[in-house]
């Protein structure tokens, strides 16, 4: 028999030899509780270490019976898969983060201490919020605004003042309530293509986000590009 959520082995009514069913539990509580050394292996490492925890990105070689996004780990000479539970969270090394799953992948956890460190595609780091959101036909990234209900809308340009200034990006997709939305800090989303430095404002196109002002009228710098799909967003309110 085995826990309901993290599935540790648990001991029997006079069971033989029990120390090594709680040894093994004591192993799996260590695998999926502490740290994992990387999420980007390209399948397991050639020489691992008695301990080692990896999250599987490829099911190849000595991972091949595993499944991608479990957590890999190495002891008594053999690799051991667990099924990651959503909300889980380790320390990430060598991203030097902390990640978490979602129920679908695993990403990094939002920081309003620490903005630095890798970012994948959909990722971000700084400050969020929830809101509902009325209108969002862009999906992660688009620009928003608040509406007269109290809503957030795609902000747009060409629309100023009344669809602007946006005060965040959206990165729940769709609409409703408890969307959750970013403030401030750095996001990435590999459908943008700006150029280092570049000034980032909001676009004659409602919800989308551009690097040159488009709409003659509207203007708001929302944003600065740190790489040509990574943004520090922090949005002037003055729209001129």
């Amino acid at each position: 028999m085995s826990t309901d959520i993290l599935g540790v082995t648990e001991l029997l009514e006079n069971q033989a030899s029990k120390y090594l069913t709680h040894n093994e539990a004591l192993r799996q509580i260590e695998g999926m509780l502490v740290r994992v050394l990387s999420r980007t292996n390209a399948g397991p490492p050639g020489a691992p270490s008695a301990g080692d925890v990896y999250i599987v990105d490829s099911a190849i070689g000595l991972w091949v019976t595993a499944d991608v996004n479990d957590l890999a780990h190495y002891y008594s000479s053999a690799w051991h898969f667990y099924a990651p539970v959503t909300g889980m969270s380790l320390w990430c090394i060598d991203e030097g983060a902390r990640i978490s799953f979602n129920g679908t992948s695993w990403v990094v956890e939002s920081s309003i201490l620490d903005i630095s460190g890798t970012l994948a595609d959909g990722e971000y780091r700084g400050i969020i919020d929830r809101k509902t959101v009325n209108e969002n036909g862009i999906g992660f990234g688009a620009a928003l605004f608040i509406s007269t209900d109290g809503g957030l809308e795609e902000a747009c340009s060409l629309e100023s003042p009344t669809r602007a200034p946006c005060i965040c990006l959206a990165i729940d997709t769709g609409v409703g309530a408890n969307k959750k939305v970013f403030l401030q800090g750095r996001i990435r989303n590999d459908l943008w293509s700006f150029t280092p430095g570049d000034l980032i404002y909001i676009s004659a196109t409602p919800g989308e986000i551009v690097n040159e002002d488009d709409s003659g009228s509207g203007e708001q710098i929302i944003a600065q590009a740190e790489t040509s799909n990574i943004i520090y967003f922090n949005p002037s309110f003055d729209v001129w």
